[in-house]
């Protein structure tokens, strides 16, 4: 399973930045996992209650993160769940972007 994740990895605090995931079997062919979730953290620690969030499953989804969602420093975003392929049932996925949120008053 291929986890991709696209998004600007540079962005101001308080401000928006969508996340783009899309997912891939071993063959490289588009999947639907069978569940998603995601979980925001910044130096180990929940931000803004963003803990294995749930998401409707989608061969490609987008989640936007806004706001509080956005404090200065470096944050993970971290997306989880389970897939089908011919190599077996409920596989686990995880992918994960780095986000550098900068400090809106610089």
């Amino acid at each position: 399973m291929s986890v991709t994740a696209e998004l600007d990895t540079s962005v101001l605090e308080g401000s928006t930045v969508v996340v783009t995931a899309s997912f891939t079997d071993e063959d490289g062919n588009s999947v639907v996992p069978n569940e998603l979730k995601y979980t925001l953290k910044k130096e180990g620690t929940i931000v803004n209650s963003k803990d294995e969030t749930s998401i409707s499953p989608s061969s490609s989804v987008d989640v936007v993160l806004s706001g509080n969602d956005l404090p200065q420093g470096t944050l993970y975003f971290i997306i989880e769940g389970t897939y089908d392929s011919n190599a077996g049932t409920d596989l686990p996925l995880k992918g994960w972007a780095k986000i550098e949120v900068s400090d809106s008053k610089e």
